[in-house]
């Protein structure tokens, strides 16, 4: 009824009403969430939901292969009351890339600035390692979860070590995702923060490692962090705010000397 009122005829508004599958355009790939959070080019949840909505706004039923249908998509997921990523084992985490938080978290963005239910949806991460007792959390609980019994585990930490270069920039990449997983869905916490810049960037052995090994990803953390700082995502205090802007200096010097050689 609603497509026959915007003026659709009733064949197409019938056909547009049954399609059920929306995703990338025809060729595509991906949400673009991850690619608007890796450029910083955003500024508002809202335009992570907008970028969401024209990547994955695209219908696929008979008849429509791929048709950009945004008020169909709109019309759809305005009702979402609660969204849900199922993981088959414990190999791959939240953390472990950005495909996690591009469509689910990508999902929690846009209900948050389109949603009907924006103030009281929930959102789920399935864990069915052991398909005899699979486990629900709330995406927030799994983020505390990974966070505490691998970002900052010593053993995680040590293991990265070994790897070098690749390494640290996985550290980066950590660093990352955590703020875009609070970007997207408003579930990181000034521990994580604090926990990442303890860790990753004021322990002298780690300091001293990643110096030595990729600056620049020593640089992305602290760029990271201080976005994560600079939009509002991460209360940090003045001893961490000062001790970020004291490493800045130092990496930079590093790079330079790198450079200049």
């Amino acid at each position: 009824l609603e497509g026959i009122v915007s003026g659709l005829s009733p064949d197409e508004a019938r056909r547009r009403n049954a399609v059920r599958i929306f995703g990338a355009p025809p060729g595509g790939y991906g949400t673009g969430v991850n690619q608007a959070i890796g450029a910083s080019s955003w500024e508002t949840v809202e335009d992570l939901a907008n970028v969401y909505l024209d990547w994955c706004s695209n219908g696929y039923s008979q008849g429509h292969y791929g048709e950009k249908m945004k008020d169909e998509f709109i019309r759809r997921f305005s009702n979402v009351e609660v969204t849900v990523k199922n993981m088959p084992d414990r190999e791959i985490d939240l953390l472990d890339c950005d495909d996690v938080y591009e469509y689910l978290g990508g999902m929690n963005a846009f209900v948050r600035a389109y949603g009907k239910n924006k103030d009281t949806f929930s959102t789920y991460m399935g864990d069915d390692s052991n398909p005899k007792k699979s486990k629900l959390r709330n995406t927030q609980q799994e983020l505390r979860y990974v966070f505490r019994s691998k970002v900052l585990n010593p053993k995680f930490i040590d293991g990265l070590m070994e790897h070098g270069y690749r390494g640290a920039g996985e550290m980066a990449n950590l660093t990352e995702y955590t703020m875009a997983w609070d970007a997207t869905s408003d579930i990181g916490e000034d521990w994580m923060y604090e926990g990442l810049s303890d860790k990753f960037l004021f322990d002298e052995k780690t300091k001293e490692w990643m110096m030595d090994v990729n600056p620049y990803a020593m640089m992305n953390i602290i760029n990271r962090l201080e976005e994560a700082i600079n939009r509002g995502l991460w209360d940090a205090t003045d001893e961490y705010k000062d001790k970020l802007k004291d490493l800045y200096m130092e990496v930079e010097e590093r790079i330079e000397d790198l450079t200049d050689r």
